[in-house]
């Protein structure tokens, strides 16, 4: 099957970096666009008890700091059809919504072979919802 449009699910993190080449090496066969996806569900929510005076600035650093990283990934993939998409929202819903906006046909994503993962991987939604082909790439933990 030839892809027109990847997105690859990101997060910031090292193992973004695995994500992408794999993409790449997809979109390069294919001549396809390629769409990185980075989902923001605001830290705040998570811990809403939890509240002093610095913590807005601290997960307004925190957030500063991942999309700095992602705008360099991007900033050093060699594909002329990449962009980024950072959007606020929760997961799946949020992720689903922006591969349905963008017309996506594979959506790549990370998996940490973790207990939690094993009973609550955070694709399930995805795969419920998303009318796009799923390439999940473990990732080996150390």
């Amino acid at each position: 099957m030839a892809y027109k449009h990847i997105a690859v699910a990101v997060s910031g993190n090292e193992e973004d970096a695995i994500l992408v080449n794999k993409a790449l090496e997809i979109a390069r066969h294919n001549d396809a666009h390629l769409t990185l996806i980075h989902i923001d569900d605001g830290l705040s929510e998570l811990y809403p008890g939890v509240y002093f005076p610095e913590t807005e600035d601290i997960l307004l650093l925190l957030k500063n700091n991942t999309d700095n990283k992602l705008y360099k990934l991007t900033k050093n993939i060699q594909w002329p059809k990449t962009k980024l998409r950072i959007e606020q929202g929760e997961m799946p819903e949020s992720l689903v919504k922006v591969i349905q906006h963008e017309q996506c046909d594979l959506l790549i994503c990370g998996h940490h072979h973790s207990f939690i993962n094993r009973l609550m991987p955070a694709y399930r939604g995805v795969i419920n919802k998303s009318t796009a082909d799923l390439l999940i790439v473990p990732f080996i933990d150390k």
